[in-house]
């Protein structure tokens, strides 16, 4: 563990969210208009050194400050996060990072779906099961939505 303070940002907290939104601006990175949680690791000036959010099943604004990266922080956010998830009964989680930033989250346990290049930085869609979205697009593919009433089957045949 770190040196630093882990501990829940509340939305009505506003000095913890005016630091997560410091930080997550000098990581340029925006902060989700959806979240149901926010987490962070404060200094002991208060001062978030890196944050974590999730909304349902997604982990988001995921950051750690210039400043302290190398640190292991990041580590100790998914960390957080993932146990909060999985108390949740969520155990199918995805996040979405910068391409420059992937590699981190592939160390942490993540797996790419897709990369989008793009101007900038692009964003990589990650979850923690290495088939997960593969073998969801795959049962998708096996089941056969019922027949309305009245309507052919693929078949030709009612």
């Amino acid at each position: 563990m770190s040196d630093y303070t882990m501990r829940r940002v509340h939305p009505s907290d506003r000095r913890g969210n005016a630091a997560v939104d410091r930080l997550l601006a000098d990581e340029s990175i925006r902060r989700d208009a959806h979240l149901d949680y926010t987490c962070a690791l404060f200094d002991e000036e208060l001062n978030a050194v890196a944050t974590g959010s999730c909304f349902g099943n997604t982990l988001r604004c995921l950051a750690v400050s210039h400043e302290h990266q190398g640190e292991g922080l990041m580590n100790e956010i998914i960390t957080h996060l993932v146990q909060l998830q999985f108390k949740r009964g969520n155990y199918h989680l995805f996040l979405y990072t910068k391409v420059s930033t992937a590699k981190f989250f592939r160390d942490l346990g993540f797996y790419e779906i897709v990369r989008i290049e793009g101007e900038g930085n692009g964003v990589v869609f990650m979850e923690n099961r290495r088939t997960g979205f593969a073998d969801y697009l795959k049962a998708l593919g096996e089941s056969q939505p019922p027949c309305p009433a009245g309507a052919s089957s693929r078949h030709g045949r009612n």
